[in-house]
């Protein structure tokens, strides 16, 4: 037997040696998972990372735009379309 506190009531439960999965509380009902984690479980992990981290990417975009535009009163992509254009006909 393996004893662990409940994640949720921090009161003992305890569990046959060397289970996982996902378990109820005997003492106030609550889930919670145990032991080793599950493919599943590991790419719902990455997932939430790559979501925070392009989170964390468009603020510092927003922030830059916000940065461009109070310096030169201009957004950041102004004038690609004319540059685009000298570029590809020498205009």
């Amino acid at each position: 037997m393996v004893v662990i506190q409940c994640p949720h009531c921090n009161l003992e439960v305890e569990l046959d040696e060397g289970v996982s999965g996902l378990f109820d509380c005997p003492h106030c009902g609550e889930e919670f998972e145990w032991g080793e984690m599950d493919e599943e479980t590991d790419l719902t992990q990455v997932n939430s990372v790559a979501w925070v981290g392009l989170l964390a990417l468009t603020l510092i975009l927003i922030l830059y735009w916000i940065a461009v535009y109070n310096e030169t009163g201009r957004l950041p992509w102004d004038g690609i379309f004319h540059g685009l254009i000298r570029l590809i006909f020498g205009f």
